[in-house]
């Protein structure tokens, strides 16, 4: 093989995998931002839950006094 020829094979393999790694980190990117996504909604739907158990609790105390 010419060095042309060995410097466009290498050049290719350098390019395949520089495509690949950026496509897995595509991936991997949006996976997380999905987990972030039901993450956040859970938290809100926790926090909606806690707050109307604090907001009884605090309704509550006001009808004793």
């Amino acid at each position: 093989m010419s060095f042309w020829d060995t410097f466009v094979k290498v050049w290719q393999v350098r390019k395949s995998i520089e495509i690949q790694e950026s496509i897995e980190g595509w991936f991997v990117n949006k996976r997380q931002q999905k987990q972030q996504q039901n993450n956040i909604e859970e938290i809100a739907n926790e926090v909606d839950v806690k707050n109307s158990k604090w907001m009884q609790e605090l309704n509550k105390q006001r009808k004793k006094y």
